[in-house]
């Protein structure tokens, strides 16, 4: 009796750590490839580790590609200025891609008017492909970190997808709705559907967020939409483009969540299984996979050192405040 009450108290003072019964996570991870390029956080009891949100359990990074292997849509979720994220793409494509299982690879990064630049492209090396979509005055990170990542696709044979609509496409959308767009195609996105209302508002309460609360209230609809037709075009366009083989998504983190993003978009119309992996920089109060709002809505999590301690708040309402005082030089000029 008294070991047993011993064993319970031992019990009850784990689980004040771990929970009684569950499975901690192991010590923290070197990536597969060898060192970490951002170090923020690299201390962190997660860094390197792997969820997986629906087995609850943790895997290793050999385990996670083989689970890849087996989905037909494969979505790799980045946080898009982290170069560790696209080399653990680039990792995970190299793995998934091997054997020709899946034949194509999406970028968000790439929209409409890179279709023909890249048609017209022959047996292209990474750096082709940057040159012939004008990269370095696209907005996006620089070419560089994400290059391993079409390295790993152009190495493994993979056709490279422009997956994202063009900028007047979302122009539109955001100032004209897409009330008068042909039915046929809103029904082939899946726009002809609602988002389901908790979505809906998790989404317009994101934007809010990410404005760090200086959103215009009359422009968080539009620009929810926007982000809708974003994520329905990609699903549209990886589905045309995953044949018998299946295909991969390169994207934003957001855009591979279930509940919203390009999975919920493919499931209206495509039953062919789908896997997502969410990179995410760990946070020095986040000890848990279940402390990251959101994670839950991928398959997988890949915790990663962050690039920096910057809040992107401070350089926003830098940025509002310049607009302000250009704003007020040219009225004062008037």
């Amino acid at each position: 009796m008294a070991s047993a009450l011993r064993l319970a108290a031992r019990c009850a003072a784990i689980a004040l750590l771990v929970g009684c019964g569950a499975t901690p996570p192991p010590p923290p991870a070197a990536p597969p490839y060898g060192d970490w390029l951002t170090r923020r956080g690299i201390g962190h009891p997660l860094v390197g580790l792997i969820w997986s949100t629906r087995a609850e359990r943790w895997l290793t990074p050999e385990a996670l590609s083989t689970a890849l292997r087996e989905a037909h849509f494969v979505l790799l979720g980045e946080k898009h200025d982290n170069p560790d994220h696209h080399r653990l793409q680039a990792w995970l494509l190299d793995a998934v891609l091997a054997g020709g299982r899946h034949g194509a690879v999406a970028f968000e990064m790439l929209d409409e008017d890179d279709v023909a630049p890249l048609a017209a492209l022959d047996r292209p090396a990474a750096d082709d492909v940057a040159r012939a979509t004008a990269w370095a005055r696209s907005g996006w990170p620089p070419f560089v970190i994400y290059r391993p990542v079409f390295q790993a696709a152009l190495s493994a044979g993979a056709r490279l997808v422009a997956a994202h609509p063009d900028r007047q496409t979302l122009r539109s959308a955001m100032t004209d709705g897409i009330d008068g767009w042909p039915r046929a195609r809103r029904a082939r996105l899946g726009l002809d559907r609602p988002l389901p209302a908790p979505a809906l508002a998790a989404l317009r309460q994101t934007i809010v967020d990410t404005h760090c609360g200086h959103a215009p209230a009359h422009i968080i609809d539009p620009m929810a939409l926007a982000q809708q037709v974003k994520d329905a075009w990609m699903a549209w366009r990886l589905s045309e483009a995953a044949d018998t083989r299946g295909a991969v998504l390169i994207a934003g983190g957001e855009h591979v969540r279930r509940d919203r993003g390009v999975p919920h978009f493919l499931s209206l119309y495509d039953p062919r299984p789908v896997a997502s992996v969410s990179f995410r920089e760990v946070a020095d109060a986040g000890r848990e996979a279940s402390d990251y709002a959101g994670s839950e809505q991928a398959d997988y999590v890949w915790f990663t050192p962050r690039l920096d301690d910057s809040d992107p708040c401070d350089a926003f309402r830098e940025q509002l405040e310049r607009l302000r005082q250009r704003k007020a030089l040219k009225g004062g000029g008037g």
